[in-house]
């Protein structure tokens, strides 16, 4: 596994594509694994409701369509919700 060493600013707000998938990765992960609410997880975030819907559904049609690389599984487990 690849873990990447940034800062917790530069993951929140990098637009690079290892980065976003990261952030998708862990709000799917908060909201169907922990339970999170979409506007909790916007909140630990500081992003609006409809943009955590939009990463976990981007998430997914990446995952259903066989595109996500999981050879690389970026940050998303340094960075887990407790």
């Amino acid at each position: 596994m690849q873990r990447l060493n940034v800062g917790k600013q530069t993951y929140l707000h990098c637009r690079e594509r290892k980065y976003v998938h990261a952030r998708w990765r862990i709000w799917h992960f908060a909201h169907k694994e922990k339970g999170m609410s979409l506007s909790e997880i916007g909140r630990r975030y500081n992003k609006d409701h409809t943009s955590i819907l939009y990463g976990m559904r981007k998430y997914e049609q990446i995952l259903n369509e066989g595109r996500w690389d999981h050879n690389f599984t970026t940050a998303s487990q340094d960075a887990m919700v407790s």
